[in-house]
């Protein structure tokens, strides 16, 4: 029973249960169920978490963090999780070194020379590995009468048609002007080739072909995940496959954890974890293997939540989360900081909830029961005043301390998969491109969101240097507000960042101090753009989008105080996959020119001085191109194209 409730039964007719609790406590829960928060001014002293990151001490312990994330953030176990990438160093696309049979071989578009990607095309410079991602279907002969009477699927004498699931096509690029199929895996997902194994990536599996005989691939290994585990992505390097795998962290977690299906287990107490509780919705495993045998050579697994990033270097592995602060304790401090409203008596109260040992789920009710009878000592005046103050100073305070509302926390990993250092950031990186390692520095660039749900507040964009230690060591709070990342790109000492709302602010970063990163420039152009590639030293191209367009742009940064847009190209197609996946990009800087598809056409692009259209090749559902010798293989769902790159003219084509 509230206090006062039988001397002052007309007072508390009218009571609105737990409304500052809605204001205050609700606002933040709320807040992190929805993308976005309320931000921020440029110097709010941003307060760096725990930075412990150690393995469980028990099954119980597990068990117990996993329960309380779920408490704590309202747990994700449908859905959620951003798909991982494993990211590399910014670099211009890499070209192999001579075969026996060509000079010039492409090879996937990716940040670090000497890094693969998997992607859904390789090449060894004489064959071309594709991996069709559509079912093809064939009709079968049908019966004139079945034909007439119109037979539905579920009546007998239908005959369906029949279908061939996608595999992988092997085909004999040379010579151009004769290519061929030389075979067909019965497997198809995203590919890596290392000497003469493919390894094929599926959700469930990993298989490895031999195709030294590409007439004849064999299958040498196979892994198949457990049915709680599932692909996300690798990398090739140093000969060695680095592949990740994700489940879902529920509260039926097995111990220990099966992550192959009938093999490889993980003890719980092997498993990493921030020391303070995140948004725990997923279990990530990095595992380490020969690619030739398949056998595993270390694992190492790890809690995360939405929003994950997995960027990898020449040296480190970085691992990040994205957390939010104990709301609890945060609703604590809004308080302490306003006893003209409150009572220090009940601040107190709350400060002592948060440090009992009782689930999320009780403290939150009773954080409802204190705020309820404090309600109940109030006049309906001056009730009314309070919230609207509260409401108000909510507002303000976030202004000031947003920052903690949503922290990005980075572990880095060395290539043996030992933890050697954590930190922490404000915000969460886009993707990829946001993370870049440069002289043993991490270098990061982070949006932290607006929601306007609740109040008043704009979205603000960072960018943070950390030093090998992953302690911050020089930062840039506070660009672009109202605005946020679309695209990032590392180069050297400098780095590029594209933020959007209405125009396009495309800035030039100076990185040469680390410790004292700036804006060295700034252009303003209509549209946006989602990638950023460096065509040379001084120029950038961005593809995005204008008026529903595809844009493709080049930025002149010679002079970083003064970028300028110097060229630009509208394709009257409304999305290319390249937007969002880099590898369906090809450059060729010894011809100045770039393959993009778009609409499943495939647009062949000189730079060399001005964007030039130099040749369109349409109706072959372009996915991919790379280059051997001087030709230009298209590559399409089912159909290849080879250009002369001499003249542009086409010399073969194949048709699967």
């Amino acid at each position: 029973m509230l206090p006062n409730q039988e001397s002052e039964p007309q007072k508390n007719q009218h009571i609105k249960p737990a409304l500052i609790f809605t204001i205050i406590s609700a606002f933040v829960f709320v807040l992190l169920g929805v993308f976005g928060l309320i931000f921020i001014n440029n110097d709010n002293g941003f307060k760096p978490a725990d930075t412990d990151f150690k393995k469980f001490a028990s099954e119980t312990e597990l068990r117990e963090y996993i329960a309380n994330s779920a408490q704590n953030y309202g747990f994700a176990g449908f859905g959620g999780a951003r798909d991982l990438a494993i990211n590399m160093e910014t670099s211009a696309q890499e070209v192999l070194a001579p075969s026996l049979d060509s000079k010039r071989v492409s090879e996937t578009n990716v940040q670090v020379t000497g890094i693969d990607e998997p992607d859904i095309v390789k090449t060894d410079g004489q064959n071309i590995f594709f991996s069709s991602e559509n079912m093809v279907y064939y009709d079968l002969p049908v019966e004139p009468l079945i034909l007439e009477q119109k037979m539905m699927p579920t009546e007998p004498g239908f005959v369906p048609p029949t279908y061939q699931a996608p595999n992988t096509k092997v085909v004999n690029a040379l010579p151009p002007t004769a290519i061929s199929l030389a075979s067909e895996v019965e497997a198809n997902g995203e590919l890596l080739l290392a000497n003469d194994k493919l390894l094929v990536f599926s959700y469930d599996r990993v298989k490895a072909f031999d195709v030294s005989d590409p007439k004849n691939p064999t299958l040498s290994w196979e892994e198949k995940f457990d049915e709680n585990f599932g692909y996300l992505t690798a990398r090739l390097l140093d000969g060695k496959a680095y592949v990740i795998a994700r489940r879902y962290a529920n509260f039926d977690f097995p111990c220990p954890v099966p992550l192959f299906d009938g093999g490889l287990t993980i003890a719980c107490t092997d498993i990493y974890r921030p020391s303070q509780p995140i948004s725990t919705d997923s279990v990530y495993s990095v595992i380490k293997l020969d690619p030739s045998t398949g056998n595993v050579e270390k694992t190492t697994t790890f809690v995360g939540g939405n929003n994950s990033v997995i960027y990898v270097s020449p040296d480190a592995i970085y691992a990040s989360f994205t957390m939010y602060p104990n709301m609890l304790a945060f609703t604590a401090n809004f308080l302490s900081e306003n006893q003209d409203l409150i009572p220090s008596s009940v601040v107190l109260k709350i400060n002592n909830l948060v440090s009992l040992d009782i689930s999320q789920e009780s403290k939150n009710n009773e954080l409802n029961v204190i705020i309820q009878r404090f309600l109940a000592t109030l006049s309906n005046d001056e009730r009314t005043r309070v919230e609207s103050e509260l409401s108000n100073r909510m507002n303000d305070y976030l202004v000031n301390h947003g920052r903690e509302l949503q922290t990005t926390k980075i572990v880095k990993i060395n290539k043996d998969l030992e933890v050697v250092a954590t930190g922490d950031v404000p915000g969460a990186p886009l993707n990829q491109f946001s993370l870049d390692e440069y002289n043993g520095e991490l270098r990061v660039a982070t949006t932290l969101s607006a929601s306007t749900m609740f109040g008043r507040g704009e979205s603000a964009n960072d960018l943070y240097v950390l030093d090998s230690s992953l302690k911050v060591k020089g930062q840039i709070q506070g660009l672009a507000l109202g605005e946020r990342i679309y695209s990032a790109r590392f180069i050297g000492e400098r780095a590029y960042l594209v933020t959007f709302k209405q125009i396009d602010p495309f800035f030039v970063i100076d990185l040469s101090d680390s410790s004292n990163p700036r804006v060295a420039g700034e252009l303003k152009i209509p549209g946006f753009s989602s990638y950023l590639h460096p065509l040379s030293d001084n120029r950038i191209l961005g593809v995005g989008q204008e008026n529903s367009q595809v844009k493709l742009s080049v930025f002149d940064v010679s002079n970083a105080q003064n970028p300028t847009e110097v060229d630009k190209y509208l394709l009257d197609e409304f999305w290319t996959e390249f937007q969002n996946n880099h590898h369906a990009f090809l450059a060729d800087p010894d011809n100045k020119v770039f393959f993009i598809p778009a609409g499943g056409n495939g647009y062949i692009f000189d730079y060399a001085d001005t964007l030039a259209l130099r040749r369109a090749v349409s109706d072959v559902t372009a996915k991919r191109a790379l280059y051997i010798d001087n030709y230009l293989y298209i590559i399409g769902e089912q159909e290849v194209v080879v250009l002369n790159m001499s003249n542009w003219e086409e010399v073969s084509n194949l048709e699967f």
